[in-house]
């Protein structure tokens, strides 16, 4: 037995940076961060960072305006609506006894015109939505024309709120693709 009183050695723990062993202990190691992965197909461009100086972004990273889709939707809305009345009015001017030989043609005539108007309606829908500037002009004119006529009609008939509509359509249309934005989505290309 020892002596209580007596010092007893006692060995101080080793120094943290060294192992029981007397060997130095390594600093836990943490994974380096890494870049994201750009495909080696990306553009250069994607490796640097954008600053409010440099070059705007390609037209076809840029989003369509609502003006624009809104235009397109009326445009495409129009256009199944003439083809529906046209299917219509060929489906009912034919073999019908209430109308006279005269009367058959004009229905079969209105119904052909409805349908080639329909056809040019969605084919400007899709080039107005896909930004070409050419279809946006023909667009106005067409809609200025239809506005006029629409107007002179309903001034020299009897005003009613159905020979409105197309007065309307008309201008909201001309008014969606003369806006600045609109301007602006038509100009890049």
């Amino acid at each position: 037995m020892s002596d209580p009183s007596a010092p007893q050695s006692i060995n101080p723990p080793p120094p943290p940076s060294e192992h029981p062993a007397g060997e130095p202990e390594d600093p836990p190691s943490l994974p380096s961060p890494q870049p994201p992965h750009i495909p080696s197909s990306a553009p250069a461009s994607y490796n640097r960072p954008r600053s409010a100086s440099s070059t705007p972004l390609p037209f076809s990273t840029m989003f369509r305006p609502g003006t624009v889709t809104a235009a397109g939707v009326i445009l495409y809305i129009l256009a199944g609506l003439s083809l529906i009345l046209s299917c219509f009015l060929l489906a009912s001017g034919t073999g019908s006894s209430t109308y006279t030989e005269s009367d058959n043609s004009f229905v079969k005539l209105t119904a052909v015109l409805l349908g080639v108007f329909g056809i040019i309606y969605a084919v400007l829908a899709y080039f107005v939505m896909n930004g070409k500037r050419w279809a946006q002009v023909v667009t106005i004119v067409l809609n200025a024309i239809s506005g006029i006529s629409s107007l002179v009609s309903f001034l020299s008939g009897s005003p009613s709120l159905s020979g409105c509509l197309p007065i309307v359509l008309n201008a909201v249309i001309i008014g969606l693709l003369v806006s600045s934005t609109a301007q602006s989505y038509y100009a890049r290309n």
